[in-house]
C-alpha cells in the first residue's frame, strides 16, 4: 500500500526528501532497504536504509519502481538443497537469506510518484 502526504523540501541537487514506514506482517520492518528505481531507462536508482520500520532518503522526482529487501541469518541446514547449491554454502555457520517475498523486490510491481513539491511521506504494509 502507498500513502502520500506530509512534508519535505527540494534540494539544490534536484532531489527531494522522501521518508516513510515499512511494516511486514503487521510489525515494523526491523532492518532492510528501500530501493527506488526510475521507470525511465538510464536514470539513477536511490536506496535508503530501513531502521525500526522507518526510512529517509533524497530522491529525484518522477515515477519509481519500489523494491524492498531485508535479510536474516539462517542456518544452512534449514535451506533447500537448491538454495545451498546456488550459494555454495560449506554447511557451517549462518547465511543471509532474503525473507521479503519477491513480489516486493525482484518481481516488484510497486510504483510510486515522487512529487516535486516534496510531499513524499510513503507507507508500505507488506505481507507474506
Amino acid at each position: 500500500m502507498l500513502a502520500a502526504g506530509g512534508c519535505s523540501a527540494g534540494h539544490n541537487d534536484g532531489t527531494t526528501l522522501v521518508s516513510g514506514t515499512v511494516t511486514f506482517n503487521g510489525s515494523p520492518l526491523e532492518t532492510g532497504k528501500v530501493i527506488l528505481e526510475s521507470v525511465q531507462a538510464g536514470e539513477r536508482s536511490f536506496a535508503g536504509s530501513i531502521h525500526d520500520g522507518k526510512f529517509q532518503m533524497r530522491v529525484t522526482p518522477g515515477e519509481k519502481i519500489v523494491r524492498i529487501t531485508a535479510t536474516r541469518l539462517e542456518n544452512p541446514k534449514k535451506l533447500s538443497s537448491e538454495m545451498k547449491r546456488s550459494m555454495e554454502v560449506g554447511g557451517a555457520g549462518t547465511v543471509p537469506v532474503q525473507y521479503i517475498p519477491a513480489q516486493y523486490n525482484r518481481d516488484s510491481e510497486l510504483k510510486v510518484e515522487i512529487d516535486t513539491t516534496g510531499n513524499n511521506q510513503l507507507k508500505w504494509d507488506l505481507t507474506k
